[in-house]
């Protein structure tokens, strides 16, 4: 089991949170198969989606005792879904030794087998682990799929322009990521045609 260094729990949280209230702001909700970022509460904490729309996610689970994420890259060769003979060993390999916790959120057997790599971390550190036996020459998609986490206004803004194909207001997004409250101002001067009441109210739902 490999010791990784990657971003805190909370700096995690705190960005996923932030690229979550970005999409909710740029998409109606009647078109939220478009946003990239989503949450859903747990009993027990949240859980963040990321989909790319091509067949690739990226699922972090955040609770009290931990952070955990799993990930599916459809192109990679540990995708069992695309493999000429199932290797149920990949996944008992993956998943070895990780917490009690994790398995229990990935859940039955379909949300296992939508896997082709995972990391976990325990703590509020930047400790990350994965067991790596099985990764040479493709990690899984977890450079790939990481990429998607972007950690600073600069980054989600520059992906977010060629997303959404417009030019962004690049104050504005800093003001998010540094964790302002999220009023009318920063609404229409991120997206003039939102209504406004709307987005507010997605936002305190998340709470």
């Amino acid at each position: 089991m490999k010791n990784l260094q990657y971003l805190s729990k909370a700096k995690l949280k705190q960005t996923l949170h932030k690229m979550t209230i970005l999409d909710i702001i740029m998409c109606p909700k009647e078109e939220d198969y478009l946003r990239i970022t989503t949450m859903q509460k747990m009993e027990n904490g949240y859980m963040y989606i990321v989909d790319n729309g091509s067949g690739d996610s990226l699922i972090i689970f955040i609770t009290p005792d931990g952070a955990y994420m799993k990930g599916f890259d459809h192109e990679s060769k540990w995708n069992q879904f695309g493999a000429d003979e199932w290797n149920e060993d990949f996944y008992k390999q993956i998943y070895k030794n990780a917490p009690s916790e994790f398995l229990e959120l990935v859940g039955n057997e379909d949300g296992r087998n939508e896997t082709t790599f995972c990391m976990w971390c325990v703590d509020d550190t930047e400790k990350w682990y994965q067991n790596e036996t099985l990764y040479d020459d493709d990690d899984g998609g977890k450079e790939y799929l990481l990429g998607y986490i972007r950690e600073s206004a600069k980054e989600w803004c520059e992906w977010a322009e060629d997303y959404y194909e417009q030019e962004l207001n690049m104050d504005i997004v800093k003001k998010v990521y540094k964790g302002a409250s999220i009023d009318d101002e920063i609404i229409s001067k991120l997206n003039e045609t939102r209504n406004i009441k709307e987005v507010l109210q997605e936002i305190n739902d998340l709470k």
